[in-house]
């Protein structure tokens, strides 16, 4: 068999090049690792996940996909592309005026990018344009903001960058108002809540900087020194609650009129154990993370169910205001309704708009992702593809236990520095039979 083009050397080798000794080199084998009839680890072996995973992120880190045609545009005094069609543009204004760019915002098209969004705004507060949530303002994990247009609901926190579209029913579908295995919040708000009530190691996710939040970036008010109207008790702390300065102070938020003050331990108690408080409320259930929309013409199935084949699917769902209403949907749903038409039959201007949304959504595809060139190449890859057998039933004799069923596998070919000569095809595409 002829030799194929790769890597002549070892991961011994490439891990010795790349890393520091002091985690390779030491020889000596302790208990770690030893089983019957095996030898213990060594350090190299030990902490081979470390390297392996290290070296992936470093690698993830050079995928930047900044060469679309909506990259390369021309751009007029208003921000607008003069080089991609009238559609392509009619497209960028429809993005802004429903406020779609509110949720994918910035240069990957997600506030869940916080830091990179946030680097940004504190540069430019304008920088994503005047209808952007600026909550990325100094790497905020959370914000709290009327999440509906019912104000009688009052503000709820959420964490940035996830949001409830109403795809399925939160009661059922979580998401990150739901708990991790041992029984952690996997929100941020929650743990944010937690820790103001004095809970002990409450801040599980440590480096997402829940502990430096400052009250003063909320995009509503949290607690007031001030004496409030009757109304406004119900919804904010007050100095009748219990309040103390926000330790984390108020230098450099965004919003300088805002009040850097936090519930005391007991007033926050008092709230979580309310299951109608409206000071401690939470818009978590059924919030999941906002995904960038670079390349997103290639990245179907949609939705985090992947419940949507198509683009057209999704700007559907938005049009109609979500699938499932419920008090925790986020209120850029509700504005998109504009995307809707008349029934039974639909406004002229509304599937225009669609159309249009659809062609800007496509100019965001960088052809070296579509093509598989450098430096989205692959060598030869053989994954897990499911079982072996087809719809009905399945072959067992999987070597871990002879009843279970055999793994499938998938071999992607290799793909040179110079990517394929067809692009790879859309969910949708892969549909058509």
């Amino acid at each position: 068999m002829f030799q194929q083009p790769g890597l002549n050397t070892s991961y011994e080798t490439l891990i010795k090049q790349t890393f520091n000794k002091k985690y390779w080199s030491y020889r000596r084998r302790g208990p770690f690792g030893g089983t019957a009839g095996q030898l213990p680890y060594t350090q190299m072996e030990a902490n081979f996940s470390m390297f392996f995973g290290l070296a992936i992120q470093m690698y993830e880190a050079t995928l930047v996909s900044d060469d679309s045609p909506f990259d390369n545009a021309t751009f007029d005094t208003d921000t607008l592309p003069t080089d991609l069609g009238d559609s392509v543009r009619r497209g960028v204004i429809a993005f802004e005026e429903l406020h779609c760019n509110a949720c994918h915002s910035g240069p990957v098209l997600t506030s869940n990018a916080i830091h990179t969004n946030a680097q940004m705004l504190e540069n430019d507060s304008q920088a994503f344009g005047l209808n952007v949530d600026q909550s990325g303002v100094d790497g905020v994990a959370i914000n709290r903001n009327i999440v509906n247009y019912d104000l009688a609901n009052g503000s709820m926190f959420f964490d940035t960058g996830f949001t409830n579209t109403g795809v399925q029913d939160p009661n059922t579908d979580l998401g990150v108002g739901g708990i991790d295995d041992f029984g952690n919040p996997l929100s941020f708000s929650a743990q944010y809540a937690e820790s103001l009530a004095g809970t002990a190691n409450a801040i599980i996710d440590i480096e997402a900087g829940i502990s430096d939040i400052k009250t003063c970036n909320f995009q509503t008010f949290f607690a007031s020194n001030r004496v409030l109207p009757a109304f406004l008790t119900t919804n904010f702390f007050s100095l009748t609650d219990g309040i103390v300065a926000d330790p984390n102070g108020n230098a450099n938020c965004y919003n300088a009129e805002s009040e850097a003050f936090i519930p005391t331990h007991a007033a926050a108690v008092a709230e979580l154990a309310n299951s109608s408080s409206k000071k401690m409320a939470f818009a978590t259930q059924a919030a999941f993370k906002v995904p960038s929309l670079r390349n997103v013409e290639l990245t179907g199935p949609y939705m985090h169910n992947g419940s949507m084949a198509t683009l057209e699917e999704v700007i559907e769902f938005y049009a109609r205001g979500g699938n499932f209403n419920n008090e925790f949907t986020h209120e850029f749903v509700v504005g998109i309704g504009q995307l809707g038409g008349t029934d039974p039959v639909e406004d002229a201007a509304a599937i225009q708009k669609r159309a249009d949304l659809v062609a800007f959504l496509k100019s965001l595809t960088d052809d070296r992702v579509r093509y598989e060139r450098a430096p989205f190449d692959h060598p030869e890859l053989t994954i897990p593809h499911g079982h072996v057998g087809d719809h009905v039933a399945v072959t067992n004799g999987n070597s871990l236990d002879a009843s279970l069923a055999v793994d499938g596998s998938l071999t992607l070919n290799a793909v040179g520095s110079n990517g394929r000569a067809t692009p790879i095809s859309t969910f949708e595409q892969l549909l058509t039979p």
